[in-house]
């Protein structure tokens, strides 16, 4: 059974034993004085699994595009959820009701697996343009004597916000942060010294 259960485990093995003596679910939680829910959930995988309800899957189990799309286009031809889960070895009819509303929502791409993790940030173009190296592309004006940054941040000094962080998403997506750091160093002592025009 699931470690975040809020059975005991002398709970679930009276539990089992109850179902195998022909008690459902609610009674055997009234015996037992626990609430019904996770009583109900033992239940019903006592009905695909038997005993082996109360043993715990070592790892998730991965279900390939095709199997999930077979067992869910089953159940909406009109077999049920728990004899399906039963057939196949599946954990809970529950796994398989999540997969039938995904495919109604989205289609039968929603049953693709999809990438774990954050998703690998856009690779970045600033070492294709020469920063570092003093080179800027054509029409692109220097802040701050030449710091290889294009002119998207001059003229920022007075503006809202808004506008600072807009600029500062663009220039995120195409220079690295310890260049951005140093051009901010940059403008501030220059902004700090009173010499640009915006004054």
């Amino acid at each position: 059974m699931h470690a975040r259960s809020s059975l005991s485990e002398f709970q679930r093995d009276a539990a089992v034993s109850w179902f195998e003596k022909g008690i459902a679910d609610s009674a055997a939680a009234t015996l037992l004085g626990v609430s019904r829910p996770p009583v109900r959930v033992l239940y019903r995988r006592w009905k695909i699994h038997g005993r082996g309800a109360l043993v715990a899957k070592p790892t998730k189990q991965v279900y390939s595009f095709e199997f999930k799309l077979a067992l869910v286009e089953r159940f909406i031809a009109g077999e049920t959820a728990p004899d399906l889960a039963a057939e196949v070895g599946l954990s809970s009819p529950t796994l398989l009701k999540t997969w039938v509303r995904a495919y109604r929502r989205e289609g039968p791409d929603a049953l693709r697996s999809k990438p774990k993790g954050r998703p690998k940030a856009p690779r970045c173009r600033a070492a294709g343009r020469g920063i570092g190296t003093g080179a800027v592309a054509a029409g692109e004006r220097t802040v701050a004597g030449g710091s290889g940054l294009p002119g998207k941040i001059t003229g920022l000094e007075g503006a809202g916000t808004t506008v600072k962080v807009q600029a500062l998403i663009a220039l995120k997506a195409d220079f690295p942060l310890p260049v951005l750091l140093q051009a901010a160093a940059q403008v501030h002592v220059f902004l700090s010294s009173g010499a640009h025009p915006g004054r």
